[in-house]
């Protein structure tokens, strides 16, 4: 963890990417009054594509919204060939 930097989420706008970015904020639920020290300073989303309007309100409405300094979608869906 690099608790004083700011983290910059490159994402797919899915559930499982969006859970995955928020484990790094989650209060502990061992100790559910004391937070837990998140892994960065601060968090700046960048989507690839429209986020649906259920994650924007899963994200605003969990630990990580109170350190949210930038939510961007970029719209570059892009398929991979390998």
């Amino acid at each position: 963890p690099l608790r004083k930097m700011e983290a910059v989420y490159l994402l797919e706008p899915s559930e499982e990417s969006v859970e995955l970015a928020l484990q790094d904020f989650r209060m502990d639920p061992e100790r559910r009054k004391r937070r837990i020290v998140p892994m960065y300073a601060a968090a700046h989303l960048v989507f690839l594509s429209g986020v649906p309007e259920a994650l924007v309100k899963r994200i605003g409405e969990s630990e990580m919204g109170s350190v949210l300094r930038s939510f961007k979608e970029l719209n570059l869906e892009f398929l991979v060939h390998e």
